[in-house]
């Protein structure tokens, strides 16, 4: 990856942001979480912290400790200076996968408590309410970035067949594991939050977990694959759940 692959952007007085390519793909995200995981080893002094969306970098630095023209610098030097394996991970193949994380779900077909919107998301898309748990438990969803609320995935590879808006008036409370879709995306709810989304079903694992040794479930990188479950396996599992903390599944792409 050389120069020419990034665009630098001054944002505000102490943060940087790094620009890649403009669109949504895997490629682009791969590129993204190397160079994260390049910030996390290179440790360098003035930068504070950094987040990251599907194609962008934003970087806050101490400017009394690190100047931007400096920062830039660095960051160029290292994006001409990356080892052949970190440029291939960097490039790697979008099909490679890290690990594929098994999340079951308990969808609005089993009872509207579960999926509230169910109902509304087949109508608008003209099709049966267990044609959209069909389409959407088949495909296997990368992760491009958690955010929003801890452990929130943002998913890629949701049919456009059961894409519906979001709600024009939104939730005050949604509750804790809702699986939902506003517009092309899908994603889980980990915790209790007001939302607008079209919520189709829930799972009773915990996403977000202080009780884990790494409370965050999912990250950026992964592969997610819904489970439909009926709601006497969801009632099972929600009680193991709250004995001990759920552990995570993994499952074999397909590729």
């Amino acid at each position: 990856m050389t120069q020419t692959n990034v665009i630098y952007k001054t944002s505000g007085d102490t943060n940087l942001l790094v620009q890649f390519h403009h669109q949504v793909d895997i490629e682009t995200s791969r590129r993204v979480q190397t160079l994260v995981q390049w910030l996390g080893e290179a440790r360098i002094p003035g930068i504070v912290e950094w987040s990251f969306g599907y194609s962008t970098v934003l970087i806050e630095y101490n400017p009394v400790i690190v100047t931007e023209p400096e920062l830039r610098a660095r960051l160029t030097s290292a994006f001409e200076q990356f080892s052949t394996n970190r440029v291939e991970r960097l490039e790697g193949n979008s099909e490679t996968s890290s690990r594929c994380v098994m999340i079951p779900v308990c969808y609005g077909t089993h009872g509207k408590e579960f999926g509230p919107d169910l109902g509304q998301v087949a109508h608008h898309n003209e099709i049966s309410q267990e044609e959209v748990v069909r389409l959407h438990s088949q495909p296997d969803y990368y992760i491009y970035f958690t955010g929003f609320l801890p452990s929130f995935p943002f998913l890629g590879g949701m049919s456009p067949a059961i894409a519906t808006p979001r709600l024009r008036r939104p939730r005050t409370r949604v509750p804790a594991g809702s699986v939902g879709i506003a517009g092309e995306q899908t994603g889980i709810y980990p915790v209790e939050s007001p939302g607008g989304w079209q919520l189709i079903g829930r799972t009773p694992v915990s996403l977000f977990d202080l009780r884990r040794e790494h409370p965050f479930l999912l990250q950026a990188g992964d592969w997610l694959r819904f489970q439909p479950i009926d709601a006497e396996t969801y009632a099972h599992i929600a009680l193991e759940n709250e004995r001990t903390p759920a552990k995570v599944a993994t499952c074999q792409r397909f590729l």
